[in-house]
């Protein structure tokens, strides 16, 4: 049995992965064993939940689980939660975004891969079969792209983390789309909404990128895109289950038996985010810089 100790128990995703690996049972052999509480009353109802009987409040003391999540909904959590996993060469799956910014988020990388610690970190918005199967094929068909937007959820003024908390999800549908092709950003803030425009260069030419994010989530998530071959204009649906598929790639990396995204995934999406918080704070376009492993 491999025995996974929980990190953060606020977020939606605690619950989710809760019901499909302890209640469901999605992966065989493979259950959350143990929990670093976080809120007393969500700490109860979740332990009820998936039958967990062990509670520490330091995460170090749970290093003898075979694997970690972290899902603390602030990202500013997430690193000093990862890190005594790392140093006893557990696998950790951390929530999106991996850190606030891209100089930390490539540290812990390198301290993973300094001791030989498996990890990795992805928004569930990417694993949905509407992405996966039929929009981000259908973008890749389009030939060198002319236009890009995608229209999402967010919340400048999150108290998770402002616009990294919602962000997270467009910027890695972005990133997916044209992997290190952004090289600047201007973002703007109109009341609790906002978004970004973003100028891409490739070895087929320019184009543009928009993200509009809106605070009412009934919006959900909108694509368009046109290249030289064709255009579209999509809404991008949510599996029945949003974190099923999710959850089973992520039983197989907490297992062993498949690895973690690579870095510069999960760093290509944070590059995005941070280059837009710097357009914020200071009110002009910024350059995108290539996120690099820095030494952990």
């Amino acid at each position: 049995m491999t025995k996974v100790a929980l990190i953060g128990s606020q977020s939606t995703h605690a619950w989710s992965f809760v019901r499909l690996f302890n209640v469901e049972g999605v992966v065989p052999g493979l259950r959350i064993s143990a929990l670093c509480p976080e809120c007393p009353e969500q700490d109860r109802e979740l332990c009820s939940l998936g039958a967990i009987t062990r509670t520490v409040n330091d995460p170090a003391e749970l290093t003898d689980c075979q694997a970690a999540l972290v899902l603390h909904r602030d990202a500013a959590f997430h690193a000093d939660a990862a890190r005594p996993f790392l140093h006893a060469r557990v696998p950790v799956f951390v929530d999106k975004p991996l850190t606030p910014t891209v100089g930390e988020g490539s540290r812990l990388l390198a301290l993973a891969a300094t001791h030989g610690a498996p990890i990795t970190s992805f928004s569930v918005m990417t694993m949905q079969q509407s992405w996966t199967r039929h929009v981000l094929p259908a973008i890749k068909s389009l030939g060198p792209l002319r236009h890009l937007q995608i229209d999402a959820p967010g919340d400048s003024n999150s108290p998770w983390g402002g616009i990294l908390f919602y962000g997270i999800h467009a910027a890695e549908l972005l990133h997916a789309a044209a992997p290190g092709m952004c090289h600047s950003v201007q973002a703007y803030v109109e009341g609790n909404e906002g978004g970004a425009r973003l100028e891409y260069e490739g070895g087929t030419g320019s184009f543009r990128a928009t993200v509009r994010l809106f605070s009412e989530h009934a919006h959900g998530y909108h694509v368009e895109a046109a290249g030289s071959a064709g255009a579209l204009a999509t809404t991008l649906d949510m599996d029945q289950d949003p974190y099923l598929t999710a959850a089973l790639e992520l039983g197989m990396f907490l297992k062993r038996q498949k690895p973690g995204r690579p870095a510069a995934d999960i760093l290509g999406a944070l590059a995005l985010i941070e280059a837009a918080r710097s357009s914020l704070e200071n009110g002009c376009r910024v350059p995108v810089h290539s996120p690099g492993m820095q030494a952990g």
